[in-house]
């Protein structure tokens, strides 16, 4: 009788250890399971994309989305390349070297005349302050005015040379009476440094470069409400819309970083620093103020499009003599479907 009382327990042990030993299984499994499931949302079968980026601080909300994640999130391995402006960015990417890009409006304007071969698929930021204009004191240069006579450089058919125009138009300065001169960004501090030009126009890092080496020599004049600047990403048609489904992760992860910027500006700040590279946390601190970063597309983007395109054609800067039609060359359907908040265009 003890010894079946002994076989009963024993076996009653064995049903006990096989039942735990299953709900053990049946736990790793599990575990297995989740864990698997969250290394695919951000390893697996990832999409690889390059972007074209200007050397400032105009696409942050791209910066910020590579550092935080966000297009990995998306399933999304995104490679950027800086170009010294937005103009050689978008040659960038007509030239194929890039799938997207980030660019200004007047490169966008400019090209409207000779291609139809790209889409705007949303705007990223935008600023009224972007560019302004750096003089020598020591040429007899500390107001508006005294910028008569002088020699005035720029980079041709840029943002840079249409806030210039308008900056002169403002200050009842016609275009006779100075002398502008056109050279590419990247030789505009030393020229000014050297005594070569008088000033020049154009932007961070640019003028903070010149800034920097004149010190107490340096006079600034800005035009805030003169010109207000977009920045956008733009993408090759053939490449939107083969690929809408990367275009939409794409734009995902920068409306990711536009809440990101919008909650925690001190962390923004310290992203687009470091991504710029070192010794450029003093612009980006300065610069921040006069810009604003939001994903949209605006009726105001058509309108200053319409507006360069008249003054490209009015001062020879194309040969073509009609403003494109610029509602052909904007993307709206992705924005409108995660964002219709933020598409104001009339279409």
């Amino acid at each position: 009788m003890v010894f079946k009382l002994g076989l009963i327990h024993a076996k009653r042990i064995l049903i006990i250890i096989g039942i735990i030993s299953v709900i053990g299984i049946l736990i790793i499994g599990i575990s297995v399971g989740c864990l698997s499931m969250q290394t695919e949302k951000y390893t697996a079968s990832t999409d690889k994309l390059s972007i074209g980026m200007q050397d400032n601080i105009s696409p942050t909300l791209v910066w910020i989305a590579k550092v935080k994640g966000f297009f990995e999130e998306e399933g999304l391995d995104i490679e950027l390349k800086k170009y010294p402006s937005g103009k050689l960015a978008l040659m960038g990417l007509i030239n194929n070297e890039v799938d997207l890009c980030t660019t200004a409006d007047i490169p966008i304007m400019s090209s409207c005349f000779e291609r139809s071969d790209f889409l705007i698929l949303c705007t990223i930021a935008n600023s009224d302050n972007a560019l302004w204009i750096i003089a020598r004191k020591d040429k007899g240069i500390t107001k508006p005015e005294d910028l008569r006579g002088k020699k005035i450089a720029t980079q041709k058919n840029s943002a840079a040379h249409f806030f210039l125009c308008m900056f002169l138009l403002h200050n009842q300065i016609p275009d006779s009476e100075v002398y502008i001169s056109y050279m590419e960004a990247v030789d505009l501090p030393n020229a000014l440094i050297n005594g070569e030009i008088d000033a020049f126009c154009l932007r961070n890092p640019y003028i903070q470069e010149a800034k920097d080496a004149l010190g107490e020599n340096a006079q600034e004049f800005f035009g805030p409400g003169i010109y207000r600047q977009t920045f956008n990403i733009i993408g090759k048609k053939d490449f939107v819309y083969k690929k809408p489904e990367l275009i939409e992760k794409v734009i995902k992860a920068v409306i990711k970083a536009g809440e990101l910027a919008d909650k925690d500006k001190g962390q923004a700040i310290k992203i687009t620093a470091e991504m710029l590279g070192a010794g450029r946390e003093k612009e980006v601190i300065t610069d921040w103020p006069t810009f604003t970063f939001e994903v949209s597309l605006n009726q105001s983007l058509i309108v200053t499009l319409e507006d360069e395109a008249r003054w490209a054609i009015k001062n020879k800067l194309t040969n073509k003599t009609e403003v494109p039609n610029y509602l052909d060359y904007i993307y709206i359907d992705v924005l409108e479907k995660m964002k219709p908040e933020a598409v104001g265009i009339i279409h």
